[in-house]
C-alpha cells in the first residue's frame, strides 16, 4: 500500500483531491455571491444572472481550481499524497511542497472563506432589512423569503465545515498525540468535510424533493 500511495499514481490521487477540493471551496464562494446578489437586488436580480452569467458562476470555480493544481504536475517536487504510516495526507518536503501547502492551500482557503463570510453576513443584514420592511409596509413575502432564508442558511452551515475542517487540518492537528489523533484531525476531516456538505444540501432539500 505504501508503495503505491508514494509513486507517481498516488500523487495524481492527490492532486485530483486537491482539484475537488478547490472546486468544492470556490462553488461555495459562488452561492454565497450569488445569495448576496439576490438578496440585496431582488429586482435586478432576474435579469443580471442570464445564461453566459450562470455559466460562469459554474465555470470560474472549476478554472480556478484547475489553475490550483498546475504546480501539481511537477511530481517530484509538488504534490501531495496519503502516507500509509500515518494515515496522513502530506505535502512535498521541499520548498515548493511548502508553497503549495501555505499559499495554494492554507491561505488561499482562509481568503476564500473570508469572502464568504462577508457575503453571507451581508446577505444576513439585507434578509433582517427585507423582513422589516415587508412587516412596516403590510405585504406578504413571507413565502419567498422564507426560501430565500433557507438558502441563506444553506450556504452559511457548508462555508462553516469547510473553515472547521481548515482549522482542523493545519491548526488542531497539531495538538494530536497519536496517528490516530492525527487520523481524525486530518484525513478523517477533510472526507466528513465532503461528507457533511452533502448531507447539508440533502437537509435542506430532501423534504422538498419528497414532496414533489
Amino acid at each position: 500500500a505504501e508503495e503505491i500511495t508514494s509513486n507517481e499514481i498516488g500523487k495524481r490521487i492527490g492532486q485530483l483531491n486537491i482539484l475537488f477540493w478547490d472546486a468544492c471551496v470556490y462553488s461555495h464562494f459562488s452561492i454565497s455571491i450569488n445569495r448576496f446578489i439576490c438578496i440585496t437586488f431582488p429586482l435586478k436580480a432576474g435579469s443580471f444572472f442570464t445564461p453566459r452569467v450562470i455559466g460562469a458562476f459554474i465555470g470560474v470555480p472549476w478554472l480556478l481550481a484547475i489553475f490550483h493544481i498546475s504546480p501539481y504536475f511537477s511530481v517530484e517536487d509538488c504534490f501531495i499524497a496519503y502516507d500509509a504510516k500515518s494515515w496522513t495526507w502530506n505535502f512535498a518536503p521541499t520548498e515548493c511542497g511548502y508553497v503549495i501547502s501555505i499559499y495554494f492551500d492554507f491561505a488561499t482557503g482562509m481568503a476564500v472563506l473570508g469572502g464568504m463570510l462577508c457575503c453571507d453576513m451581508g446577505t444576513l443584514f439585507n434578509l433582517r432589512r427585507l423582513h422589516k420592511e415587508a412587516a412596516l409596509s403590510g405585504r406578504d413575502f413571507s413565502r419567498k423569503r422564507s426560501l430565500e432564508t433557507k438558502f441563506f442558511m444553506q450556504s452559511l452551515c457548508q462555508s462553516a465545515i469547510f473553515a472547521l475542517e481548515l482549522c482542523s487540518f493545519y491548526f488542531i492537528s497539531t495538538l494530536a498525540q497519536d496517528k490516530w489523533q492525527m487520523f481524525w484531525l486530518t484525513t478523517f476531516a477533510w472526507v466528513g468535510c465532503h461528507a457533511g456538505d452533502g448531507l447539508i444540501l440533502d437537509l435542506f432539500h430532501a423534504r422538498k424533493a419528497l414532496q414533489r
